[in-house]
């Protein structure tokens, strides 16, 4: 159980220092368009001062830029969660193996049978056995 554990740790250690990357890596990439975006509010208005026409496609330029990296920061935050949820598994998977290698062998036999009986949709639960209360 000593050797799973730390096996375990390490293993969360790992997808916690990539969470923290992509975390890092999303909330720069939203920066960026934020930044992005202030640009393309200010050449509109110095393009709607200066009455210029030469370059009016460079605030629609740097408004898809804005808006790929608000998608590119989407999609990183989308894989931090995928990665969250599976080391959230992967724990729950842990503490369940070390409650059922701790737990006295009355509990561990209870919690069998309820998990057999929850597993069986058409029995209701005043026909499991239990009492009426």
């Amino acid at each position: 159980m000593l050797e799973e554990r730390r096996s375990m740790i390490f293993d969360q250690l790992d997808k916690l220092t990539s969470r923290a990357r992509l975390l890092q890596r999303s909330m720069t990439v939203f920066y960026v368009a934020l930044g992005i975006f202030v640009a393309t509010s200010f050449s509109i208005g110095v393009f709607a001062v200066t009455g210029g026409t030469d370059y009016s496609w460079v605030p629609v330029i740097l408004a898809l830029s804005g808006a790929s990296c608000l998608f590119y920061g989407s999609i990183l935050l989308i894989f931090e969660a995928r990665l969250a949820l599976s080391a959230l598994h992967a724990e729950m998977d842990f503490l369940w193996k070390l409650g059922q290698y701790y737990a006295p062998a009355k509990l561990r036999e209870q919690s069998r049978e309820q998990n057999l009986l929850a597993r069986i949709p058409f029995i209701k639960s005043g026909e499991r056995g239990e009492s009426d209360r």
